[in-house]
């Protein structure tokens, strides 16, 4: 069976290893453009280049209908692979000469953005350029000879201090540089020895995803169930952590942080690790078994073609929710055919919305707890001489339930070890709607 394993297990290259191996994977250079090109940070990793390769992603990012459908690699004459990802209203941009794993590049941009939201309060175009120094150290860091190398927030924090005022004024004066020459004591990479006195407590949520396809009778004919665990880590000292899980056999595809015991995982199904400083992504996975969807629509659509009009009925309600009490931001969505032309539907509980122009009937219901059974009725009018569409439209559902798992995996026990104080230990559990179909 295949194991998925975080990509930051992936070792770089030896500092020994041959040239032209270590070029064959290189990243060439990364731009961070704004959305009408504007070129606000660029970083050659392999001796000169230019900026020939930011005019050519603009040209697909023009001929784009909308910005998130430019492809996120993008092959050009030479041959020049653009790869790229979208984060805080930029582009962020990298380009290599040779065939590299697409994977490879995107988890390497995604690391940057994500260390850089470490540094500012806010990351924007303005923050980039008025710490265009620190971003550039930052982005020298984080790579050697365009193979990333250093992509850990604990220890670019170490080399590099964030920037404020004080310290801005004080390098000018005295032209010192903010990137330290020594890295923290600690062994382990993703973590440095902090103290957190009277704090000390760490905090996992557990979210869950439910993809699945509903039949006209609320059968289900197709459900999966992606699922991660964020964690908040503010403890002191070097704390040793295990979560035990209920129903972990049914945990597959793990995809595990880099500081995971992966030998521990793979006989005792426990998640061993030193966790990292602060926020990080523990592991991602998919859930094999039933899918329990927790709550219910039954849609009822008729169409009267001497009328031309239809009679609209939409129930929803609340099914098996376990010590959840209510479910919240429920959205209906109805697309009716485009010769739709007027409606008179409303709800008995929330607010509705027909946008004429997209003829997608919107329903909200902020809370949906187990004594109310909501419907959306009324009718929707042809326009003259029209025919009814020949299928119902597909309802899409939205919501959110907090103390809920649809897989039925949970979180069993914490155990915190190689700490004299006692934690807080926390584990919350989210389920929310990916992409729920239902039939009408």
């Amino acid at each position: 069976r295949t194991s998925f394993v975080h990509p930051q297990r992936r070792r770089a290259p030896a500092a020994h290893a041959p040239r032209r191996d270590r070029a064959g994977m290189s990243i060439e250079s990364v731009f961070v453009l704004t959305p009408v090109g504007k070129v606000l940070i660029t970083k050659h990793y392999m001796g000169r280049g230019s900026r020939a390769p930011c005019d050519a992603f603009m040209t697909h990012v023009q001929a784009a209908e909308r910005v998130v459908d430019v492809p996120p690699l993008i092959r050009e004459a030479g041959p020049l692979y653009l790869t790229h990802v979208q984060s805080c209203g930029l582009f962020w941009l990298a380009t290599t000469r040779r065939e590299t794993p697409p994977l490879l590049v995107i988890t390497f941009l995604q690391d940057i953005v994500a260390n850089l939201k470490t540094y500012f309060i806010v990351l924007s175009a303005d923050s980039v350029v008025e710490n265009f120094d620190v971003v550039y150290q930052i982005l020298d860091e984080m790579a050697d000879n365009g193979v990333p190398f250093r992509t850990e927030s604990n220890h670019l924090h170490d080399l590099i201090a964030p920037p404020n005022a004080a310290r801005r004024f004080v390098g000018g004066l005295l032209g010192k540089s903010s990137v330290s020459n020594e890295l923290s004591s600690t062994s382990l990479r993703w973590r440095r020895q902090v103290q957190y006195p009277g704090r000390n407590e760490i905090k996992f949520d557990m979210i869950e995803e439910i993809d699945c396809l509903i039949d006209v009778g609320g059968a289900m004919l197709r459900g999966e169930v992606f699922g991660v665990i964020d964690t908040n880590c503010q403890l002191s000292g070097m704390p040793d952590l295990s979560l035990h899980f209920e129903n972990a056999a049914m945990l597959e595809d793990m995809a595990l942080h880099a500081c995971v015991r992966y030998k521990m995982w793979e006989t005792a199904k426990k998640v061993s690790f030193v966790p990292p400083d602060g926020a990080f992504r523990l592991c991602a996975f998919r859930v094999k078994g039933t899918v329990q969807l927790p709550m219910y629509v039954n849609p009822s659509i008729k169409w009267n073609a001497k009328e031309h009009n239809a009679t609209v009925s939409i129930m929803i309600g609340t099914k098996y929710t376990g010590n959840a009490t209510h479910i919240d931001d429920v959205v209906v969505r109805v697309p009716f055919a485009k010769n739709v032309v007027s409606s008179s539907l409303s709800a008995n509980v929330g607010g509705v919305v027909f946008d004429s122009a997209t003829r997608v009937c919107t329903w909200r219901v902020a809370r949906l707890d187990k004594t109310k059974s909501p419907v959306l009725s009324g009718t929707v009018n042809l326009a003259s001489g029209t025919e009814p569409p020949e299928q119902n439209p597909v309802i899409s559902l939205d919501f959110s339930v907090e103390g809920f798992t649809a897989s039925g995996v949970k979180v069993n026990r914490v155990d915190v070890t190689q700490v004299s104080y006692s934690p807080f230990k926390g584990v919350r559990s989210i389920t929310r709607a990916g992409r729920v179909f239902v039939r009408s």
